[in-house]
């Protein structure tokens, strides 16, 4: 199937290349506009995430979510 399809894109390119690469270029620029945007709209909609309470670390201190080490007073 997709080696008929690289053949049939092949013919076309052959025969009318100008619409056919106009084609090819503005559904890749509509794909990586369109993954973008809903990359956004994902990122725009989400809820944050519960902040996790601190684990406690080896020797009396607390490791946060971020990373750091905080010394427990």
């Amino acid at each position: 199937m997709a080696l008929e399809g690289i053949i049939a894109y092949a013919i076309m390119v052959y025969y009318y290349p100008v619409p056919v690469l106009q084609l090819t270029v503005f559904i890749m620029v509509a794909l990586m506009l369109g993954l973008t945007a809903w990359i956004g709209y994902t990122m725009m909609t989400e809820k944050p995430k519960p902040e996790k309470e601190e684990e406690e670390g080896e020797q009396g201190k607390t490791r946060e979510n971020r990373g750091r080490i905080v010394e427990r007073g």
